[in-house]
């Protein structure tokens, strides 16, 4: 079992894009996605558009993580709680608390100890993510031979059909969470992201080489069919399931074209954790200023304030510091 070995993709391809390549062009769309799901519009269908394209975000992302995962890499499970916590949950932590202060000034929420640390750990909040991420990643650290990560992903499947019938409704509430706090609704895209890469990596690329055309315009016509015929789904619904593991091949495939080779696009790529951990404040003062949403906008602003933070950070010599509480080093290669 190799999973340091990162394959071309073949010579038949039209695409000569070495695979780190792709997955630092599917990070960004992947954080578009995000946004999306975070935005609104008075248009109904620009709304659904919205919606639908704001279910891929999040499974991208935990199936890229589960990619670059090296279990090798932490002799320890000290170790690898002790990473995780300086480079995802103690940025996460920073950037939920300026969000929470921020809404506390313009009065949306009152100052609460508990709400703060409810907050944090992403109940009925954005960081949810970081919250399933980490724990994923401390599951599969001890777990991840391959019948645990089939294991993980039929639960995923399960999970996420009885969600969808309401099944699991009371169970939620017992444990006062959220389903998006629900690990089984999301832990099975980060196994099958491990499980590609250390067991169907080159199988994987192949099928992106030969097909992505198939695979583009068949995921286009399914998605715009049932955005036309005003068919909702989502975060934990059946067609949602489907369709969010439809789309990680969907962008995976997209990401590989040509178009899309840039070396300023890779380098941006680098900052998609901390447009995550920014996008949600910046879409309240973007809608402020405009008077309306603006998925590439926010993130354009949230990029740019970011950037400008870290050359004056740099400029003063506090670029470490800056770093540390903006989680710079986290790009999922690292995991």
């Amino acid at each position: 079992m190799n999973t340091n070995y990162i394959p071309m993709l073949k010579k038949n391809s039209f695409s000569q894009i070495e695979p780190d390549n792709i997955t630092k062009i599917l990070r960004l769309f992947a954080i578009i996605c995000v946004i999306c799901a975070h935005v609104s519009s008075e248009n109904s269908m620009l709304k659904m558009l919205y919606a639908q394209l704001g279910t891929y975000g999040v499974s991208i992302f935990l199936f890229l993580s589960g990619q670059y995962f090296r279990v090798e890499k932490y002799k320890t499970f000290t170790g690898l709680l002790k990473t995780k916590f300086i480079r995802i949950i103690f940025p996460s932590m920073i950037a939920g608390t300026l969000v929470y202060i921020y809404t506390i000034l313009i009065g949306k929420i009152r100052i609460s100890l508990i709400n703060l640390a409810l907050y944090l750990v992403g109940y009925k909040t954005y960081l949810y993510y970081s919250t399933v991420l980490v724990t994923c990643m401390l599951i599969v650290y001890y777990f991840h031979s391959k019948k645990w990560l089939l294991l993980f992903i039929a639960s995923t499947i399960i999970s996420v059909i009885l969600t969808a019938s309401g099944k699991l409704g009371t169970v939620i509430n017992i444990f006062h969470i959220t389903n998006y706090l629900n690990l089984f609704n999301w832990i099975g895209f980060f196994a099958l992201g491990f499980l590609i890469k250390t067991y169907y990596y080159n199988e994987f690329l192949n099928i992106i080489s030969n097909f992505r055309i198939v695979i583009i315009i068949c995921f286009n016509i399914i998605f715009f069919l049932l955005l036309l015929l005003k068919v909702n789904y989502g975060y934990f619904s059946n067609l949602g399931l489907l369709m969010e593991i439809f789309g990680i091949v969907y962008f995976y495939s997209i990401s590989s074209l040509k178009m899309f080779r840039s070396k300023i696009l890779e380098k941006i790529s680098r900052y998609t954790f901390q447009i995550y951990l920014y996008h949600m404040p910046t879409i309240g003062v973007v809608y402020t200023l405009i008077g309306k949403h603006s998925v590439i906008l926010v993130f354009l602003v949230t990029l740019i304030l970011f950037l400008f933070g870290f050359y004056f950070a740099k400029l003063v010599g506090l670029s470490k510091i800056f770093s540390l509480l903006t989680g710079l080093n986290t790009v999922e290669k690292n995991s």
